[in-house]
């Protein structure tokens, strides 16, 4: 899409060739003071497609192909000149979770962006008001090169000693604006190298020792087709010498991947994220309320928060629990043989599914009464 602006007034419009064209310039016939025209096949692509990270499926979405554009203008056609250079599909890829109109979108953006590259120059004529950018105009008498339709994509008028003139330019170029306009950003990398911009996503790969033995991670990026493989430093709350909080992802895990100065060398694992795939753990929830919070191992190994019941749990996959909670107004300990210590505001109270065997150097026991059946 183009953003135009006339007097003020902002239009959001598709450029197309439809109609008759607004202005027919002819070169020998009408009053043409000057015209630079070129042709240049290098940023020409012989079609594009555009995929997106999808959360559900944990894979790349479904390529988008880009809807074909050509002006009528000319002999030369994009998509065949693109593979006289090798440049036969150009792929666009996000790992964000674009929608699948967004992600059409920018493929064709970025095929009409190349379209109109091809065709490049201006006329400078006399000075007039009534054309715009956006407007359709033709060229003739110029040769089978460069004659035919075209879109306005710039206005310049002059005022000098010589009079009125104005400047009416076509095409475009293929990069974007801010790769247009570096002084937008510092250089990336420090220029060192390619850059790696925003943050990624990494499925964590099969386990490997990291080989300079800085307890780094193996990292798929799914948008790297090839073997897209990085050594990722693991992020924590807490890390020093002897100590720290350790939970390294499994194989499989999806992750986000930030890098130091846009380095791609420089792979830090920032978190890791559930997904429809990696669904959360069984018991924890997304509630209004936020109640549970938790930490569950692949065993669930668990240690899980209840604000709620004001309950503390720590338990095993076999039933073994420690529960410390207000509601209850008690500790409770219970093995997942049924043998139980609660402690309350009854008492204590020691329970065995068997025998119950006290062994020491001297035990005594004192109260005020004392049963013992």
């Amino acid at each position: 899409l183009w953003v135009l602006v006339d007097d003020g007034e902002i239009t959001i419009k598709e450029p197309l060739l439809k109609g008759k064209p607004k202005h027919t310039y002819e070169y020998g016939i009408d009053e043409i003071y000057e015209f630079e025209m070129e042709a240049d096949i290098c940023d020409q692509k012989a079609s594009v497609e555009s995929t997106a990270w999808d959360i559900k499926t944990q894979k790349l979405s479904q390529s988008q192909k880009a809807k074909e554009f050509s002006l009528d203008q000319g002999n030369l056609k994009g998509y065949q000149l693109a593979k006289t250079i090798g440049a036969d599909n150009y792929k666009l890829i996000s790992l964000a979770p674009l929608d699948d109109q967004e992600v059409k979108a920018w493929a064709d953006a970025k095929l009409q962006k190349s379209r109109l590259s091809l065709f490049k120059g201006r006329f400078n004529l006399p000075g007039f008001a009534d054309i715009k950018p956006g407007d359709m105009i033709k060229s003739d008498g110029i040769g089978k090169r460069f004659n035919g339709k075209t879109l306005v994509t710039a206005i310049r008028h002059q005022f000098s000693r010589q009079g009125w003139q104005t400047y009416v330019q076509f095409g475009l170029s293929a990069s974007w604006f801010y790769q247009q306009n570096n002084d937008i950003f510092d250089t990336p990398v420090a220029g060192l190298i390619p850059a790696i911009h925003g943050l990624q996503i990494g499925i964590v790969d099969k386990y490997e020792a990291d080989p300079e033995k800085q307890f780094r991670v193996k990292v798929r990026i799914p948008s790297i087709e090839t073997d897209g493989i990085v050594w990722a430093r693991l992020a924590s709350v807490e890390a020093g010498n002897q100590r720290g909080i350790f939970f390294r992802p499994e194989t499989g895990d999806e992750v986000i991947l930030g890098f130091i100065n846009d380095d791609p060398r420089q792979a830090i694992i920032l978190g890791a994220v559930h997904s429809g795939k990696n669904a959360l753990p069984p018991g924890l929830t997304v509630t209004k309320e936020n109640n549970k919070k938790g930490i569950v191992t692949k065993n669930s190994l668990k240690l899980i928060f209840d604000d709620e019941n004001k309950l503390i749990e720590i338990s095993t996959s076999k039933g073994n629990t420690f529960k410390l909670s207000e509601q209850d107004k008690g500790i409770k300990l219970e093995d997942e043989n049924g043998n139980t210590i609660t402690m309350d505001n009854q008492g204590i109270k020691i329970k065995s599914s068997k025998d119950l065997v006290m062994e020491g150097n001297y035990i005594k026991i004192k109260g005020s009464r004392v049963d013992i059946n």
